[in-house]
């Protein structure tokens, strides 16, 4: 059993409008997608997978460093940055929060922000040998690992 939502009513809750002049356009969106799903049998953990799986198939998409890979790359992190939202959003409307999921959901955005950054390191260093002074591998691991701020739970 779930905790209540803070500072959201039920109606909230149900129609995605309780902070819409705070939240991003994708969140509202995520929110009214998601909203189906209030009854299903769908958890919020389940599309935390979802977002991790798309996000780790952006990043194996950037590895080979085409033109062509890159450009599906990038839809396949737009749809997992996107998707990202939708687990939060449908804990919301149900009013449930569970700290095992809301870990699960900060070690799943941590992963895939790393291995995309990694993943494009070696996708520029498969297309720039040696033009680098630091492996383009090294620099995405730093970056992506830099890029992560822990969030309190």
């Amino acid at each position: 059993m779930g905790l209540q939502a803070k500072n959201m009513s039920e109606t909230e809750q149900a129609t995605c409008v309780g902070t819409a002049a705070q939240r991003p356009w994708d969140a509202r969106l995520a929110c009214w997608l998601v909203t189906p799903l209030k009854n299903s049998g769908v958890t919020p953990n389940q599309l935390t997978t979802l977002r991790l799986f798309i996000g780790l198939g952006a990043a194996a998409a950037f590895i080979p460093g085409s033109y062509g890979w890159s450009n599906l790359a990038a839809l396949l992190l737009i749809l997992s940055n996107f998707a990202d939202h939708m687990d939060g959003e449908l804990a919301r409307i149900r009013g449930t929060f569970s700290p095992i999921g809301h870990l699960y959901d900060l070690v799943s955005d941590a992963a895939v922000t790393i291995l995309l950054f990694i993943a494009i390191g070696a996708g520029i260093g498969s297309r720039h040998d040696g033009a680098l002074r630091v492996s383009p591998v090294v620099l995405g691991t730093v970056t992506g690992i830099g890029l992560r701020r822990p969030r309190a739970l």
